[in-house]
C-alpha cells in the first residue's frame, strides 16, 4: 500500500515537496507453497513434497505438530538454517495406501502467543488402471 503527503514549504524552487510512503502488513510467518501436489520419487511408489514455514516478525516461531487428515500422509520438520528462521516440512505419502486427486489436509499448530493452526491442503496426483500416476 501506498500514500503520498504533499508538503508546502518556502523554498521558491519548490513550493510543495511530494512525500510518498509504502507500507506493508507482515504476518508473524508465511507458509510457502500455500498447497501441495506431491511428486513421486524416481523408482518408488512414494510420493514427496516441500514446504517452507519462513518467520516474518521477531517473535519466534515455534511448530508445535503436524496433523494429517489421512493415515498415509506424513511428515517431518527440520529448522532452515543459514541464518533464516523458520522450518522445512518435508511431506510424504504411501503412494500405494494414497487415494489419487483426493485432497487431504496438513494442519500446522503453531505457539505463538497462543495457539494458532494453519490448514494446508496436499494432493496427490490421480491415479490411472489402480495406480497412481506421475505427475
Amino acid at each position: 500500500m501506498k500514500r503520498a503527503i504533499e508538503v508546502e514549504t518556502n523554498d521558491p524552487e519548490r513550493p510543495v515537496v511530494r512525500l510518498e510512503i509504502g507500507a506493508w502488513v507482515c504476518q508473524d510467518f508465511a507458509v510457502h507453497p500455500q498447497s501441495l501436489v506431491l511428486s513421486r520419487e524416481a523408482g518408488s511408489a512414494v510420493f514427496s513434497g516441500t514446504l517452507s514455514l519462513l518467520q516474518c516478525s521477531d517473535e519466534r516461531l515455534t511448530l508445535a505438530r503436524v496433523d494429517a487428515s489421512a493415515t498415509w500422509l506424513r511428515s517431518s520438520a527440520l529448522p532452515l538454517g543459514a541464518g533464516r528462521e523458520g522450518y522445512r516440512l518435508t511431506v510424504i505419502a504411501d503412494g500405494e495406501a494414497a487415494k489419487g486427486g483426493a485432497v487431504e489436509v496438513l494442519s500446522l499448530h503453531f505457539d505463538q502467543g497462543g495457539p494458532i493452526v494453519v490448514d494446508v491442503p496436499v494432493m496427490v496426483p490421480v491415479a490411472s488402471e489402480g495406480r497412481t500416476a506421475e505427475p
